[in-house]
């Protein structure tokens, strides 16, 4: 198979896994909203526009809200993705929750949807930097691992959540792994972005708590919530981050302006045109000098400004050249210095 058809096989087996993976879902009771109205076809909007805005997913972290028309409702959407997914990888994940929560439930004014590697959720009322916590699911694997590992778990769990809440406004996320030297435990922690640090640190425990009573000891578990998540597993499930790509620098500055000349010139440039004015005033005015004797008097004034211009022009390139046989003698003092300390 030609190079470029199986890079199209991987990635389409990538998508199709990512597309799967769906885990649970919720639709909410709060009420209903009738087909075809407004209310759908604002939520279907937004929806569809986790696609085209593109620059929001950069961090894997989606959301928007829009007046439903004739109404004075607001909807509401926030969809997340797992903080090691890759943004073209975490769009098409969001796309097919999107698609799917429509489909599970198609006339609820308020669901959640849980994949494996993304959420999408929806609302009537604000979800944005509120802590929630319900609906939650918990999955466990069958097994149990041995307690010393699971111990280390224990101690190293409080540090992981924090070092996610504090991991700043774009992406709430952290890894560890753990072993004792038999059993290695790979676990992740992870809020919504739109979260305070205090708030998601109040998520994860709130979510952790569900699982210390009923699941401690087994070889893999995952607790969902909408603005959080906790996972351990006995096999690595996460890879490492990578940055989006910085946005291109701004456009350097103009050139400054060339500095004015020296105050000097200034001054023998206005001398001299004052008296090459005064000569041919004195021309036109009387007689005290022919015109031969004021075209003279304006030459010695032009010869003296071309003088004075090319004697700072020489004084320029003789100090330039100064500098380079200074520059080049002080290399040459240098090498002839750690020369014989190479040697030696």
């Amino acid at each position: 198979m030609d190079p470029p058809n199986l890079l199209l096989l991987l990635l389409l087996t990538f998508a199709s896994t990512i597309n799967a993976q769906l885990l649970a879902n919720y639709c909410g009771s709060t009420g209903n909203f009738t087909a075809d109205s407004a209310y759908q076809t604002t939520l279907t909007n937004l929806l569809t526009s986790i696609s085209t805005n593109s620059s929001l997913l950069n961090y894997g972290f989606f959301n928007a809200s829009s007046a439903v028309s004739g109404t004075s409702q607001t909807l509401y959407v926030i969809g997340s993705c797992r903080g090691d997914l890759a943004a073209e990888s975490c769009r098409t994940c969001l796309n097919t929750s999107a698609s799917d929560i429509r489909r599970l439930c198609p006339l609820q004014k308020e669901a959640v949807l849980y994949s494996e590697f993304c959420n999408v959720r929806y609302s009537d009322a604000s979800i944005f930097g509120i802590v929630k916590t319900e609906p939650s699911y918990t999955l466990s694997n069958t097994g149990n691992v041995a307690s010393q590992v699971m111990y280390k778990l224990g101690r190293e769990m409080e540090g992981m959540q924090r070092e996610a809440a504090g991991s700043g406004s774009l992406r709430k996320y952290a890894t560890k792994t753990m072993s004792d030297g038999s059993d290695t435990v790979y676990a992740m922690a992870q809020c919504t972005p739109d979260l305070t640090e205090e708030q998601c640190i109040e998520c994860q425990k709130i979510i952790v708590g569900t699982f210390e009573n009923c699941c401690v000891g087994r070889k893999g578990l995952r607790t969902l919530a909408p603005s959080c998540q906790f996972h351990f597993e006995t096999y690595s499930f996460f890879s490492p981050v990578a940055e989006p790509l910085p946005p291109p620098p701004p456009p350097p500055p103009p050139p400054p302006p060339p500095p004015p000349p020296p105050d000097h010139l200034i001054n023998f440039w206005v001398s001299a045109l004052d008296k090459y004015s005064f000569a041919k005033k004195k021309v036109r005015s009387d007689s005290i000098f022919s015109a031969k004797e004021a075209r003279v008097h304006v030459s010695i004034f032009g010869a003296w400004t071309w003088l004075i211009v090319s004697y700072h022009a020489e004084v320029e390139v003789r100090m330039s050249q100064e500098a380079a046989v200074h520059e080049s003698w002080s290399s040459e003092e240098a090498f002839r210095q750690i020369t014989p300390q190479i040697a030696a």
